[in-house]
């Protein structure tokens, strides 16, 4: 028996690690930085930015419910026919990929909580402008969603809301989770086209594992005298609902009815669509 081979083996696969690492050239890959490295073909995270460069992200986004315009206390109808009207609608969405013809540019790891009443969402300062495209979470990734909210100023988006869109259960950050998705309104549970008492629904969806990644969003963005970067999107609502029949299923707060949780989850990936 050849035992030379197997450490020829392991000589082998450690010598071309070895190369591979050394191929690496760190440095800043960014072209819109001041420190930019032409040569570099490994982004060390040591891009340097003149603060003369930097624009305001601007999301305007054009809130729907198929082809209409969306506002609350408006007659709408599901995907069944049922006649419904919302009172409240949120998502947390952020965690954005920006890309420039399918080549990653940066991360903008910022969050808005949206809502039909504002159509601006000031995203923070972004310096690369090279980009057409955005991908982005709704929800809130897995490490910020145990952070304690009274960690963030009042006016960021993570800190505590009013409604609250949060569950705060025990003392350990671990089980807490914001609420990705809330949705709330009436619905015609009998069909009968008059809201009665008890004919509502709610909506509340959180917790790890039920985020989900919008649709890769194209845009052609414009550039104001305040050196706004806006980025133009629309929301359809009517797409966190899609195929759910809200006369029957009209009630989750996830874990109990995580069926429903989870499609309207999946549903939201569908919620930004391109301008």
């Amino acid at each position: 028996m050849n035992y030379k081979f197997p450490y020829l083996i392991v000589y082998f696969v450690a010598t071309l690690a070895i190369g591979l690492e050394s191929c690496k050239k760190p440095g800043c890959t960014d072209p819109s930085a001041s420190n930019y490295n032409s040569s570099a073909n490994y982004n060390d995270s040591t891009c340097e930015y003149d603060t003369n460069s930097a624009y305001h992200l601007i999301w305007l986004i054009n809130h729907k419910f198929n082809t209409d315009s969306f506002s609350y206390l408006i007659d709408f109808q599901d995907d069944s026919g049922t006649l419904i009207q919302f009172t409240r609608a949120a998502i947390y969405a952020g965690n954005t990929n920006f890309i420039y013809n399918g080549s990653s540019r940066f991360t903008n790891l910022n969050y808005a909580l949206i809502n039909p009443l504002e159509t601006q969402y000031d995203m923070g300062l972004i310096y690369d402008t090279l980009i057409n495209e955005f991908q982005c979470l709704i929800g809130v990734d897995s490490i910020t969603n145990h952070i304690d909210p009274a960690t963030y100023n009042g006016n960021n988006p993570l800190s505590y809301q009013t409604p609250s869109m949060h569950w705060q259960m025990g003392i350990d950050p671990q089980f807490w989770s914001y609420l990705f998705i809330v949705l709330e309104g009436y619905v015609d549970k009998n069909k009968n086209n008059i809201f009665e008492s008890g004919e509502s629904f709610v909506y509340h969806i959180g917790n790890d594992g039920l985020t989900s990644n919008s649709n890769l969003i194209t845009f052609s963005a414009s550039v104001n005298h305040s050196r706004e970067f806006i980025v133009e999107f629309d929301i359809d609502w009517h797409e966190a609902i899609q195929g759910i029949n809200m006369a029957q299923d009209n009630f989750t707060h996830t874990m109990d009815n995580l069926t429903l949780a989870q499609s309207i989850s999946v549903n939201c990936s569908n919620l930004i669509q391109p301008h």
